[in-house]
């Protein structure tokens, strides 16, 4: 385990349908836990975690969007790129190998997918466009990068749509769509996930005030649609009312947070999805290598809780982090087999400042939930 420091500025109910283990266990960190600086930063974020690599990014003071890479080992950060104009980037981090893809929107509606080579600390923008919304999402499957946009033309008629970079052509080339008149009658791919050779998407269908939200079940190499998986009552009142912040997708599993914070772990029987925990601010350590993991793990934001989801037993396990009473959860990120976890100073009202960050191996989480 590993720890680094550094500052970061940045109501539901629980449904339980499968055993969830909670053992008050507290997390302590190990003697032989390793300080890391990142030379003059104080205000990075992790985004991707790969094995002795963290990629990270910061707003400077010019607004201008960072993103570099720290290796772990050597304790040296390095800045990559630097994106001037910055707007937002809605979407995670993608990894396929050692590269880290990341959509952002500059503030004149450029969208850019920036690609991030972690092995020589090089970068190149590998998609640009000027006529979508900036809700750009991207995924990857097995060593191909999909990414979901939107428009709508001049007749009105909106178009999501999800496209697959092809690297022969050095373009995005367009394979699921829907359309809707505006956004009131039609379909609109809400948000998707790669899984096994699958793309998943999750498709809003209206028709005046009548609407209905589903996931869409497409091959990946065709992209013919196979199947349709319905939500439960509860889940779909949570996406129709919040609409959707994060989508992901893992063996029969899925995870869903909203616009009000709220996060969902879903499980899917045959055609359909049922809730198995719904908490404000469940927060997924997300894996931006979309990999197939024994473990997945989820955390309270500005909390203390970690739960660990057994894929093989089917068991969601509880573990306590040992925090001081000023200190909470801030973020979580993973790459199947640690997780780095950015401790949060609420003792600092002003603004987000995040004391410190461990890389916990997924041993040492198992062991303190037993």
């Amino acid at each position: 385990m590993f720890k680094l420091k550094r500052k970061y500025i940045f109501a539901a109910s629980a449904v339980i349908l499968f055993s969830i283990i909670a053992f008050i266990v507290f997390l302590y960190p190990h003697s032989d836990t390793k300080v890391i600086k990142l030379g003059s930063l104080d205000n990075y974020t992790p985004i991707a975690l790969n094995d002795k690599t963290i990629t990270y990014n910061y707003l400077s003071n010019n607004d201008a969007l960072t993103i570099g890479s720290y290796n772990i080992d050597l304790q040296k950060e390095n800045n990559i790129v630097s994106a001037d104009n910055f707007y937002l980037t809605y979407g995670m981090p993608a990894q396929i190998q050692n590269k880290v893809y990341l959509p952002i929107t500059l503030n004149n509606m450029e969208h850019k997918l920036i690609q991030i080579d972690m092995a020589d600390n090089t970068h190149k923008t590998v998609f640009t466009d000027n006529n979508s919304e900036p809700f750009d999402s991207v995924s990857t499957m097995n060593d191909s990068i999909f990414m979901l946009s939107g428009n709508t033309d001049k007749n009105g008629i909106y178009s999501s749509y999800i496209r697959k970079y092809n690297d022969t052509a050095k373009q995005m080339e367009p394979c699921i769509r829907e359309e809707s008149i505006g956004k009131e009658k039609g379909k609109i791919i809400k948000s998707f996930a790669c899984h096994n050779d699958r793309i998943y998407t999750v498709t809003e269908e209206k028709n005046g005030s009548d609407k209905d939200i589903y996931i869409n079940v497409y091959d990946g190499k065709e992209f013919t649609l196979l199947n349709k998986l319905n939500f439960n009552e509860t889940i779909k009142s949570y996406i129709l009312n919040n609409d959707i912040v994060q989508f992901y997708l893992f063996g029969d599993y899925i995870y869903i947070r909203d616009f009000s914070d709220t996060g969902i772990i879903g499980h899917i029987t045959e055609n359909s999805i049922k809730d198995i925990l719904a908490l404000p601010q469940l927060r997924i350590a997300y894996n931006s290598r979309n990999t197939n993991d024994d473990y997945y793990v989820f955390f309270m934001r500005e909390g203390n809780e970690i739960y660990i989801l057994d894929m093989k037993n089917d068991d969601l396990r509880k573990s306590i982090l040992h925090l001081s009473e000023n200190e909470s959860i801030r973020n979580a990120i993973s790459d199947g087999n640690n997780i780095c976890v950015s401790i949060l100073d609420d003792s600092n009202t002003d603004s987000y400042v995040t004391k410190e960050t461990y890389i916990y191996s997924y041993e040492d989480l198992l062991k303190s939930s037993n």
